[in-house]
C-alpha cells in the first residue's frame, strides 16, 4: 500500500525504524551533509512540494519545527533556497 506522501507501507517504516535505531542504520551512518534522518524526510516531502502545514500533519509536529527543519537543512547544505536544496538533493541522489 502507498501512502499519502507516496511511500510504500514498507519504506515508512523503514524511515520510523532507522529514526529509532540511527546507531545501527547503515543509512545514516553515511548521511552527506550531516543531515539528519527526520532532515532527509523533510527533505524528501519539501521535494514532493508539500507545504510546511502539509509536512507538519505528515510527520506528526508542528510547523514551526518543520521551519526549524528547512532553516537547519539549506544552512547544513549551503543553499539558499528550498528548491535548490531540493535540485542538489535529487542530483546527488539524496533523494529518488
Amino acid at each position: 500500500m502507498v501512502t499519502r506522501s507516496g511511500f510504500s507501507e514498507q519504506q515508512r517504516w523503514q524511515h520510523e525504524k532507522d529514526f529509532d535505531e540511527p546507531e545501527r542504520s547503515p543509512t545514516l551512518r553515511r548521511m552527506p551533509y550531516g543531515l539528519t534522518a527526520r532532515q532527509l524526510r523533510v527533505l524528501e516531502l519539501v521535494v514532493m512540494g508539500l507545504s510546511d502545514k502539509e509536512i507538519a500533519f505528515e510527520l506528526g509536529i508542528t510547523r514551526l519545527t518543520v521551519q526549524k527543519h528547512v532553516s537547519s537543512i539549506l544552512k547544513r547544505m549551503r543553499a539558499g533556497s528550498r528548491t535548490e536544496a531540493g535540485v542538489r538533493a535529487v542530483r546527488e541522489g539524496l533523494i529518488d
